[in-house]
């Protein structure tokens, strides 16, 4: 998987851009101007300039600061995300090759509905407006585990047809 990776052109880019967020998100502290939490009232939506490279938001926070620390958010929701799609999709696979018969049917069938729908399209259906971006999320991660739902269940049912000696 590395080889192809490595063999594609935007790969290296993509890369970069993943370590930078890493480094950014684990520099915060030394790397943010100003306290994210900080308001300055009398400095509200201040235009980007020498003191506030991107301006401050409604309530004086500096707008910089809070990108750099959403950093760490954004990466630690990210993991959280995939870690939760690999576990549950292994764990239907795993039951579903175990099981065998009715249970891995009903455990694929609900698994071909779920990645008939595109994740987007999907995540229109079942969002409001004001959720939308949660449930973004929540489709893809459940799209995600559903491809690991099935390839831990190939394994698993792979494994259990051969004769142990």
């Amino acid at each position: 998987m590395l080889r192809r990776a490595a063999r594609a052109r935007l790969a290296p880019f993509g890369a970069g851009v993943v370590l930078l967020a890493v480094l950014v998100a684990l520099t915060a502290p030394l790397l943010a101007p100003y306290d994210p939490l900080a308001q300055n009232l009398g400095n509200t939506l201040a235009r980007p300039g020498r003191a506030h490279l991107l301006g401050t938001d409604n309530v004086g926070r500096d707008v910089l600061s809070r990108v750099i620390w959403g950093t760490r958010v954004s990466l630690v929701a990210g993991l959280v995300a995939v870690a939760i799609a690999v576990v549950a999709g292994s764990l239907l696979g795993v039951v579903a090759g175990y099981c065998g018969g009715r249970v891995d049917g009903l455990v694929m069938r609900l698994m071909d509905a779920v990645l008939s729908f595109p994740p987007l399209v999907l995540a229109l259906a079942l969002g409001s407006p004001g959720c939308w971006w949660r449930w973004v999320s929540s489709t893809r991660r459940r799209s995600r585990g559903s491809c690991g739902a099935r390839c831990s269940r190939s394994t698993r049912a792979t494994t259990s047809r051969r004769r142990v000696r």
